[in-house]
């Protein structure tokens, strides 16, 4: 009888480990959120004359750019100014992206949207840490995402930003943090491997981060002075990002 008892608890620890670190999980995503601000993220930047550079964002929260305090502190605002100004012409920004999305929803909700929109130059997708955060698999998610590239604008450039390091977040607890933190690094790689693959552009963002934070001292890129959730990037980390994606966009002429 002991025996059979032990048998069965051995056998039902990976699934109480799955859903104890699938609740861990879902509190995570569910803790404390800055407050609401509309960031209203379209709009034209750069400048003022010339024949724009049209833009769509595709993703989640950091394509969102929840947790920025401005709308000039958005990833996709910074971008669009520093590109305009390099380029010497108006950058236009559309804004699909939806907090909490995932690969799927990128699919099915966000690029339907993209009929609206006139003509696009330039694709920038963030998504995969939901996905990774939902134990999403490695293979679904790569289907999904040729999908998404397969969808888009013919003739556009598409940049696809990298899983960000998940394990760096403090909001999550360990074990957590140390699994979905490796599950990011895989899911990052399936990024870059699908770049190369398709002929898209790669920025390495989980990579980025981690150099600047390790030469900063600032770990999870917030000073102390600024608001945070301790699960989404700040004003100054959404400023290192953008400086990933402008050094990458420099570097190929994206926009030239």
């Amino acid at each position: 009888m002991r025996l059979r008892v032990a048998c069965a608890a051995l056998v039902a620890l990976p699934t109480l480990a799955a859903a104890g670190l699938g609740a861990q999980a879902h509190l995570a995503r569910r803790g404390p959120r800055p407050e609401p601000i509309d960031l209203d993220l379209d709009g034209r930047f750069g400048p003022a004359a010339g024949d724009p550079l049209r833009t769509v964002w595709l993703g989640d929260s950091t394509a969102a750019s929840i947790g920025a305090t401005e709308r000039s502190s958005a990833v996709s605002s910074r971008v669009a100014a520093r590109l305009g100004a390099i380029r010497g012409r108006p950058v236009e920004v559309h804004n699909l992206a939806r907090s909490g999305a995932t690969t799927d929803d990128v699919l099915v909700e966000q690029v339907p949207s993209l009929a609206d929109v006139a003509a696009v130059d330039i694709v920038f997708v963030s998504v995969g840490a939901n996905d990774t955060l939902q134990f999403v698999g490695r293979s679904r998610f790569a289907a999904n995402y040729r999908l998404v590239s397969a969808a888009l604008p013919p003739g556009a450039t598409v940049v696809m930003l990298g899983v960000p390091d998940i394990g760096s977040v403090p909001r999550l607890g360990r074990p957590l943090r140390d699994i979905v933190g490796w599950r990011g690094d895989v899911m990052n790689s399936v990024v870059g491997q699908l770049a190369a693959e398709l002929g898209h552009t790669y920025v390495d963002i989980a990579a980025h981060t981690r150099a600047v934070g390790a030469a900063s001292g600032i770990g999870a890129l917030v000073r102390p002075d600024e608001p945070t959730d301790q699960f989404h990037p700040t004003d100054t980390g959404y400023g290192v990002w953008a400086d990933a994606i402008i050094e990458v966009v420099e570097a190929e002429d994206i926009g030239t």
